[in-house]
């Protein structure tokens, strides 16, 4: 099992991991007083031994990312907390945001995602909700700030794109197989400039707020980055599949 976890963090060391509401807020908390994560009922499940053992693990990660949906509900969570630490909380939470790759999904795309029902807007927001190349596919072509911005895609058939961006034409595909089957086709994922671009615009971002998202030209399933949920432990620290 140390093995496995070894080899998943080697693998996701670049791309970077995700943190949820409970795990944001544990390391806030535990910034400002170890001693406080016991004591205050948003924390309490965990040990001040947990935000050791998370530090470890978010410094290990080139990338840490978060979602505007969760930095909301932490702030919310935060300011249940008395003074001076409430305070001292926020304080951290300013820094925090200098480091944080804040991803983020137009609303009206996360609650058109099949679990909006089930899971809500955060939840669909983040990571953690699987990503498939119809999703991807999805958020770029109902994006309305790339349309304000200019970028047009017109279907051409099933799975391919004519996408018109600064009075260029490209033939695009957001699909391996389709990729596989259509070499001459521009395959947008992550490493395409193109595809980084776009995403840069839609995001507000530097291109890979997906956290680590991205697909294997040979896989349609999606390959996210780490996510802890729960309590932090390394075997617990899950690939979202």
């Amino acid at each position: 099992m140390k093995d496995y976890i070894r080899s998943l963090f080697q693998s996701y060391k670049q791309k970077g991991i995700f943190i949820d509401t409970n795990i944001l807020l544990l390391w806030f908390v535990g910034t400002v007083n170890r001693g406080r994560i016991s004591q205050f009922n948003r924390t309490e499940k965990f040990l001040p031994e947990d935000y050791d053992l998370l530090v470890n693990i978010l410094s290990y990660f080139s990338k840490i990312v978060t979602t505007p949906n969760v930095l909301t509900e932490v702030n919310s969570l935060v300011n249940q907390i008395g003074e001076p630490e409430r305070s001292q909380c926020y304080s951290v939470f300013a820094q925090a945001m200098t480091e944080l790759d804040e991803f983020y999904i137009e609303s009206i795309s996360a609650v058109q995602l099949e679990n909006f029902t089930k899971y809500g807007l955060t939840d669909c927001g983040m990571t953690s909700t699987p990503f498939t190349p119809e999703t991807i596919e999805q958020l770029f072509i109902s994006s309305a700030i790339l349309k304000a911005r200019g970028v047009q895609f017109e279907r051409k058939s099933e799975g391919i794109w004519q996408l018109n961006y600064k009075r260029q034409n490209y033939m695009v595909t957001f699909y391996p197989n389709v990729f596989d089957e259509m070499s001459s086709l521009r395959l947008m994922n992550f490493g395409d400039p193109l595809f980084e671009e776009l995403l840069k615009c839609n995001s507000g971002k530097e291109a890979g707020t997906f956290g680590g998202v991205g697909f294997n030209r040979n896989c349609s399933e999606s390959d996210p980055s780490t996510t802890i949920t729960g309590r932090v432990s390394a075997s617990q620290t899950l690939l979202t599949r």
